[in-house]
């Protein structure tokens, strides 16, 4: 973990960056183009399954034990794996990077009509972005593993650098397990209180 300290910082600050930028983008662009706002809202619902919307999607026509198996199905098992699997091609960083700058850029026009939000969105977004960091690495070092042994394990042999990448990531899974959970039930307790859809 001490060797992945720098890497696990700089994709936890670029997410939240990224998070930032959507704000900001959709900020100055969805005035100007209100269908911009629309593809993003659409995208967004056609990937509601493997791909959460932070608080949102648990809001509206779901009770507490459905709320909680959708955010522990996306948060524990679809978005991790969205991650970890690209990154056999070297695609965990760029992946994460857009999913946060989707969720920025969707989250300004809903903050803005209901500003009771604001407040919980902000530890929501803080859980995932760790716990969907970690995921993003381990998802880079399994393709480093294959495309780049050297880089991470010196002088070994893709077949053993891999294997070394899976412990790895083996090593991180009850982390981000632990992260993505407890951000899971924050949200469903949350969702419960602040449901904008009843």
């Amino acid at each position: 973990m001490e060797r992945d300290w720098p890497s696990l910082c700089r994709f936890y600050r670029d997410s939240l960056i990224a998070f930032t930028s959507g704000i900001l983008i959709s900020l100055i662009g969805f005035p100007i183009r209100y269908q911009l706002y629309t593809d993003v809202e659409y995208l967004l619902y056609t990937l509601r399954d493997v791909n959460s919307y932070p608080l949102l999607q648990l809001m509206g026509g779901l009770d507490a034990a459905q709320r909680l198996s959708l955010a522990l199905r996306t948060n524990l098992i679809s978005e991790p794996l969205l991650l970890i699997l690209p990154g056999l091609l070297m695609l965990s960083y760029p992946l994460l990077i857009l999913k946060f700058l989707v969720i920025g850029l969707a989250a300004l026009p809903i903050l803005l009509d209901h500003p009771q939000l604001i407040l919980a969105f902000v530890p929501i977004i803080l859980l995932e972005a760790a716990g969907f960091t970690l995921s993003a690495i381990a998802g880079e070092y399994l393709g480093r593993a294959i495309l780049k042994p050297q880089t991470l394990y010196g002088e070994v042999g893709r077949i053993e650098a891999f294997k070394r990448a899976l412990g790895e990531l083996l090593r991180y899974y009850p982390l981000i397990v632990l992260i993505l959970g407890s951000s899971s039930i924050l949200e469903v307790c949350l969702s419960l209180l602040l449901d904008i859809f009843r």
